[in-house]
């Protein structure tokens, strides 16, 4: 028999996992161009299903932290993390939606890779512990950020958007460099 504040925080917890492992399925679909070209009405049902996942999943999480604190489960600093963490998760997926809403297309693509760089972070941070060589090199800089009362959700969650921005930068300048070298084509012909 489950005590009662195990109760209150399981119960949240399959439409909490079921949410979010749809947002981290669903995302990958979304990146591809072939796809998103040929299936575009899949690709919208499927964007609409992720922000769905993501507008179930971050609060429902954020109340199952809450729990956890309030019944001395959890520290503060964890709470704090999970709702900066769920914040940025509904702003970023939030724009992005609003971006495709208003048909501006290539800020919807930088909002929801963004999006999904937030995503990751539950996978980063549940996976470390779970690769030893990996949970050995981050013990000592969490350690630190624990005396200091910080959770080292928030690193994961630099570390996702700082890569998230990378690929955004790389892909402009990709693209930047294949425009270049197109018109610099038809020069070399003749």
């Amino acid at each position: 028999m489950l005590e009662p504040q195990r109760k209150l925080s399981c119960s949240g917890i399959p439409p909490h996992g079921i949410a979010g492992a749809l947002a981290l399925f669903l995302g990958p679909l979304q990146f591809s161009d072939k796809l998103r070209r040929r299936f575009l009405p899949w690709h919208r049902l499927i964007g609409r299903i992720y922000v769905y996942g993501v507008a179930v999943a971050a609060p429902v999480g954020i109340w199952i932290e809450y729990i956890k604190h309030a019944h001395s489960i959890a520290p503060l600093r964890l709470l704090i993390a999970t709702i900066g963490f769920g914040a940025l998760f509904m702003l970023t997926t939030g724009v992005g939606f609003f971006m495709a809403r208003r048909r501006n297309i290539q800020a919807h693509r930088r909002w929801m890779t963004r999006s999904y760089a937030v995503a990751v972070v539950f996978l980063e941070s549940r996976f470390v512990d779970q690769i030893p060589w990996l949970a050995k090199l981050w013990d000592r800089p969490s350690t630190i950020l624990e005396t200091h009362h910080i959770s080292d959700l928030w690193v994961w969650i630099v570390l996702s958007l700082a890569v998230a921005e990378l690929v955004l930068r790389g892909e402009r300048v990709l693209k930047a460099r294949s425009s270049v070298h197109k018109a610099m084509a038809p020069m070399a012909g003749a």
